[in-house]
């Protein structure tokens, strides 16, 4: 799989400074246990008129210290404005299992960019957050057992492949476990989400989702009812009929048609349902995972009004949308209770 893998920020508030996010996204990712200080290059973009700089290392600047002083004198010249853009971009060793063979390290691409409140318009800020960490290669965050099974191997050495090659992902999604904790450390945002770069990055298609409340929800389903009723400027091609073809992005590549369209079906059916969601309904769905569906998800709570959502322990298999058609689904039973 050559589509990126990328967290996206989304924040509590519109007033925020592209500069102030970027060091704030800078932090974490140097906490990072994946991490190897070996920042490369600084790119800022104005949008208004164009222009872009681009900041590269010389020999004389490869300590991690050193290069990021760099980078603050260059931002600091440029007297960099709330609509500007920013990246950074750097190398660190993954861990990768292949067919059987054991653990070996390979080099992927790591970068942070952070975008000014001026950038915005409609619902974009709902999609790109405020600021984003991807990295790629991401074949190794998924776990794929069929990949190890030749029919020339002994049983004894197919086992011992699959279990070195489980643990490899375990570990790996481990990390991003990891990255969600620092981000919410450091940054305390509104929401975070979890995407490859094979869909729309609207909620549902999400592996994993950071919410700060129960607001946090509210959003992403009024954001989801929004992509049904025309409003959403994401998608051209209106949602009031499922469409294999033109829909296939926005419900995502690698979920399989079928998935897609009973994932439409059931949004259809549910979101009338929206206004009837409080945060008790959201407490109840948080304390009873597995509602509606045989698939488990995994949440992990922060505080008493926040949660991280992974969509099952392998969550780079799996999308969150099971959450969401669970808190609607509740919705929709409480109402009829009452």
């Amino acid at each position: 799989m050559s589509q990126d893998l990328s967290l996206h920020i989304y924040p509590k508030t519109t007033e925020f400074n592209c500069i102030d996010t970027f060091w704030k996204l800078i932090k974490p990712v140097n906490e990072w246990s994946s991490y190897t200080s070996d920042w490369h290059g600084l790119n800022i973009t104005q949008f208004s008129p164009y222009r872009e700089y681009r900041s590269d290392i010389k020999d004389s600047q490869r300590d991690p210290k050193t290069r990021l002083n760099k980078f603050t004198e260059t931002i600091n010249q440029l007297d960099v404005q709330p609509d500007y853009k920013l990246l950074l971009a750097t190398s660190y060793p993954y861990h990768q299992t292949n067919s059987g063979n054991k653990p070996k390290k390979y080099f992927g691409s790591l970068r942070v960019r952070a975008w000014g409140s001026g950038q915005f318009r409609g619902h974009y800020p709902l999609e790109e957050g405020l600021g984003e960490i991807s990295f790629n290669p991401v074949q190794h965050f998924f776990f794929q057992p069929e990949v190890l099974v030749r029919d020339d191997e002994d049983i004894s050495k197919k086992e011992e492949s699959y279990l070195a090659y489980k643990k490899c992902v375990q570990r790996n999604l481990e990390k991003i476990r990891n990255l969600f904790d620092l981000l919410i450390t450091h940054l305390d945002p509104f929401s975070i989400k979890l995407y490859l770069g094979s869909g729309a990055r609207i909620p549902f298609n999400s592996h994993a989702t950071y919410f700060s409340s129960h607001e946090s929800l509210m959003q992403d389903l009024s954001f989801i009812r929004d992509a049904w009723s025309g409003e959403n400027p994401i998608e051209d091609t209106p949602l009031n009929r499922f469409d294999p073809v033109k829909h296939k992005w926005f419900f995502n590549q690698i979920r399989p048609q079928e998935q897609s369209r009973e994932l439409w079906k059931d949004m259809s059916r549910l979101l009338p349902s929206l206004d009837k969601v409080t945060p008790d309904v959201v407490k109840l769905v948080w304390d009873q995972t597995n509602l509606a569906s045989d698939e488990t998800l995994d949440i992990k709570r922060i505080k008493d009004q926040s949660v991280i959502v992974f969509s099952s322990p392998f969550f780079l298999n799996t999308f969150v949308s099971r959450y969401y058609l669970d808190v609607l689904e509740m919705a929709a039973l409480e109402s009829e209770d009452n």
